[in-house]
This record gives C-alpha cells, sequence and structure tokens, in this order.
C-alpha cells in the first residue's frame, strides 16, 4: 500500500504558504516560483528546511544502509550511473549560461547563477552550471533580473535543449530553424 500524499507549506520572507501538493510544487518549480532553496516544511508551523531536502524525503523513504552500500558499489560504471540518474526524478542537469550585459545588473545576474547550484565561472559573462533546476525554470529565475537590453542563452549539451532571454526576433527564428534542421537529420 502505498503511502497518502503529503502537503507541503514554503516560507518566503516569514509568511508561509500552503498547503500544496507535490504535483503543484513541480509546477511552481517548474515556473520558477520557487527554487530548491526555498524553505519547505510538512507542517505550517515548523520544521522548515531547504524544499530539496524535503523532496528528498519522499524520494528515498524507505531507503536502508544497505541500499545505499549497494547503490555505491555500482557507481562505478557509466552504465551504473545511466541507470542511477533515469531513476532520480530531480536528475542534475549540466548548463552552460552565456551572457550579454550592458546595464548593471550582472552582479544581481551571476548571484542567481550562484544561488541555482554548483557553478564554475569560465571566462566573462560565461559560467558553467550544474543544477536540478529544469531549463525553463532556471530561464525564469534569470529572466526576472534582467531589463530588455539584456540578453542571455542556456544550454543544455546533454539534453540537446536550450533557452535564451532577449536575443531578438531574427536570432531566435534561426536557432529555431537550426534545431528543426537538426532534429530532421
Amino acid at each position: 500500500m502505498s503511502p497518502l500524499p503529503r502537503s507541503i507549506f514554503v516560507k518566503i520572507a516569514e509568511r508561509v504558504y500552503g498547503p500544496y501538493t507535490r504535483e503543484q510544487i513541480d509546477g511552481f518549480l517548474r515556473e520558477g516560483r520557487l527554487s530548491f532553496k526555498t524553505m519547505a516544511s510538512w507542517s505550517n508551523i515548523d520544521g522548515f528546511q531547504p524544499l530539496i531536502e524535503l523532496l528528498q524525503q519522499l524520494e528515498q523513504p524507505n531507503t536502508t544502509l544497505e541500499e545505499d552500500n549497494k547503490v555505491a558499489s555500482i557507481e562505478s560504471t557509466d552504465e551504473a550511473n545511466l541507470s542511477f540518474q533515469a531513476k532520480s526524478e530531480h536528475a542534475l542537469h549540466a548548463y552552460l549560461i552565456i551572457a550579454d550585459i550592458h546595464t548593471g545588473a550582472a552582479s544581481v545576474f551571476e548571484d542567481q547563477i550562484l544561488s541555482a547550484g554548483t557553478t564554475v565561472k569560465l571566462m566573462p559573462s560565461t559560467w558553467y552550471l550544474v543544477s536540478e533546476a529544469p531549463l525553463t525554470g532556471l530561464r525564469a529565475q534569470l529572466s526576472r533580473v534582467l531589463p530588455p537590453t539584456d540578453r542571455f542563452i542556456i544550454v543544455d549539451p546533454v539534453r540537446n535543449r536550450m533557452a535564451w532571454h532577449n536575443l531578438g526576433v531574427e536570432v531566435d527564428a534561426r536557432l529555431r530553424m537550426a534545431r528543426t534542421l537538426a532534429m530532421q537529420s
């Protein structure tokens, strides 16, 4: 028998919202309305912790030390790693982010990238990010801090996906055309 769905409460600026279902939380994450660092709890009173930790409790409610050791022992092969990642609903994503920022928003933009996961600044305005955030949620999160004159592109080379902001109609059309042609070949 599977456990009953649990209600999730979130705390933003010391205000508690909810209850929400897991499906609603997933939607908020995709939309960029919540991040994995948002404080969350099973109760609307106390026990708040980062949302990612709360969701991990749902993913592995009955994990035992023996199961953990089995997973650790098979992680050395590529096939095992791929199998292990496929089982995770919140798999890690590797992104390349390239920005063209001409306003004072550069530091706020970089702070958003740093808060999204493990980040390496490769060169000015270029970052490598490993994050659990989905591509669309990351794009929404970064778009909120930039004025219309600044722009960026996010590339997920593993999943062959891209998202961008303020690149212009012509570039947008060329990117979509290139993607369509690549998928047909």
